[in-house]
């Protein structure tokens, strides 16, 4: 019986130790987030422009652009990659869809992921006839798009920042 007994009190040290260890690994986890978090936060106060790098609209957030998630993305250390998730291209009904999701990855391990859509339908393409020449600048809009969300995640910068100027 003693051995039963002892053998039960070094299981359940273990397990206190093992607790431990867990909670010290949990602080030490915290305290990386925090400093992370300090490190974005600061470089965008001290590196982003205004109007070159985010923008503002009066009663929102300040809206991320390209620019800006490109610099976020290289202090984070972050590749990005893009894949064709939908295309559309209908000269005759004036159709150009495109639809991509970009893949940010570190030392080979996805941080983050997210997609972006754009399409010759949304309002501000409505003309009459429709200028070709956007199609490209249409493509580009949607890679932008996904990039900029995947770089928000990556980054939790969407306390400070938003995507688009549209509406969320």
């Amino acid at each position: 019986m003693v051995l039963g007994y002892e053998r039960i009190i070094k299981i359940k040290q273990k397990k206190m130790e093992e607790q431990q260890i867990g909670q010290q690994q949990a602080k030490a986890t915290i305290s990386s987030a925090i400093t992370k978090l300090s490190i974005v936060q600061e470089f965008c106060r001290k590196t982003l422009r205004k109007g070159v790098d985010y923008g503002s609209i009066v009663g929102r957030k300040q809206v991320l652009f390209k620019s800006g998630a490109e610099k976020i993305a290289l202090l984070i250390g972050v590749k990005p990659e893009f894949r064709t998730v939908e295309t559309v291209v209908d000269y005759e009904g004036s159709l150009f869809h495109y639809h991509y999701t970009c893949t940010l990855s570190k030392g080979g391990e996805v941080v983050a992921e997210a997609d972006g859509v754009a399409t010759s339908k949304e309002k501000k393409w409505n003309k009459t006839p429709f200028d070709y020449s956007l199609i490209n600048t249409i493509c580009k809009i949607a890679q932008k798009r996904a990039f900029v969300a995947a770089v928000l995640i990556a980054s939790c910068s969407s306390e400070v920042f938003t995507q688009d100027l549209e509406i969320e």
